[in-house]
């Protein structure tokens, strides 16, 4: 019995193709990919502030990798006018993080003076605006729907961070989020 329980571990392990550490990807992997940094694996309540301090220098670095290659590629520089850059953060499974990484990012662009709009489109949890404490019955469909966004836009306690709740959008309104909608 024990040996069948680590054979099947040994093939889940060779079958995942997940990269966990940096140097699992080869350069021909990741050819025309810009890594933008490496997260530490943290526990879910952070209370080491050494540990928190290593997570907050990893997110700052990677919005600074952002900024840096959003100007290389072409979008206005860090000090334009019209800074308007997008960014989705997603995966195909639930408990990667994807919450807490927007909400780190957007601490780390307000920290740096740059107003930040967080948009929850997680119509299946909710995770941004439960975080931000935000109570709200319309959000980011009816701003879709409607083609207006400021009057749905929520001021938070942050300076600089604002959020697009999700509202009373849920799992079955996903196919009103498509790229054009959302522009």
């Amino acid at each position: 019995r024990v040996s069948m329980t680590f054979n099947s571990l040994l093939c889940r392990g060779l079958l995942d193709t997940r990269y966990r550490y940096s140097d699992d990807a080869t350069a021909t992997d990741m050819q025309g990919v810009t890594l933008l940094g490496i997260l530490p694996n943290l526990p879910d309540r952070l209370s080491d502030p050494e540990q928190a301090a290593i997570a907050a220098h990893c997110v700052h670095q990677i919005r600074t990798m952002l900024q840096i290659n959003g100007s290389a590629i072409g979008a206005p520089g860090p000090d334009a006018s019209d800074d308007r850059r997008v960014f989705a953060v997603t995966s195909a499974a639930p408990g990667d993080g994807k919450t807490s990484l927007t909400l780190a990012l957007g601490l780390s662009y307000a920290a740096c003076g740059t107003r930040t709009l967080l948009i929850d489109c997680d119509l299946v949890g909710g995770g941004l605006t439960s975080r931000m404490n935000v109570h709200a019955t319309e959000g980011v469909l009816e701003a879709i729907t409607d083609r207006s966004l400021l009057p749905y836009v929520r001021t938070t306690d942050i300076a600089d961070v604002s959020i697009l709740p999700v509202g009373a959008a849920r799992g079955h309104h996903a196919s009103t989020l498509s790229p054009g909608a959302l522009r």
